[in-house]
């Protein structure tokens, strides 16, 4: 378990290429015998890459409006 911790904590820097080489090779390792981790790996990479392929969609004006109403009320509680 503490290596899954690791991983997890490493995963995004290692998606994003910022890691040594010596620690991808590591990470490699652990996901070819960790189906729980490799799960958590595939899932993070595809978001990743919907979100990139994604279009960007304007919200609609009620929803900002919703949005902007809900998040001023919560503002005023906190302050």
């Amino acid at each position: 378990m503490p290596d899954c911790r690791k991983l997890l904590a490493q995963m995004s820097d290692y998606i994003d290429g910022e890691l040594p080489p010596e620690i991808c090779s590591t990470l490699e390792k652990h996901l070819s015998g960790c189906p729980n981790c490799k799960i958590m790996f595939d899932s993070l990479t595809k978001t990743i890459r919907v979100f990139k392929e994604g279009a960007e969609e304007p919200l609609p004006e009620s929803l900002k409006a919703s949005l902007r109403s809900a998040l001023s009320r919560r503002w005023e509680r906190k302050h």
